[in-house]
């Protein structure tokens, strides 16, 4: 049997999202495994009709943002010390 070395979550910062983190911290803190979070978000355009797209956000602006929308995820408040604990333990990437 192979061993699982990394647990993916894909989030879109809901409390559901929320949930499938913690139980990946603690899945991953059992086994020894690592946790990847990702988000995946495609940049919104304005198009006119000669179907040219304009970016609404710069690049930058995007990724700054998405960035800080990801630490709040990462970062916020858990519901006890076992899971804040989990946090040290658990190699997590994103």
């Amino acid at each position: 049997m192979k061993q699982i070395k990394k647990i993916l979550v894909p989030t879109d910062f809901s409390n559901c999202a929320r949930d499938a983190y913690h139980t990946a911290l603690d899945i991953a803190e059992r086994i020894g495994a690592a946790v990847e979070v990702v988000h995946f978000y495609i940049l919104p355009t304005a198009s006119n009709l000669s179907e040219e797209r304009e970016f609404l956000y710069t690049e930058s602006d995007f990724f700054k943002a998405a960035e800080a929308k990801m630490d709040t995820f990462l970062n916020h408040d858990f519901y006890n010390s076992y899971e804040s604990d989990l946090v040290e333990k658990v190699k997590i990437t994103y």
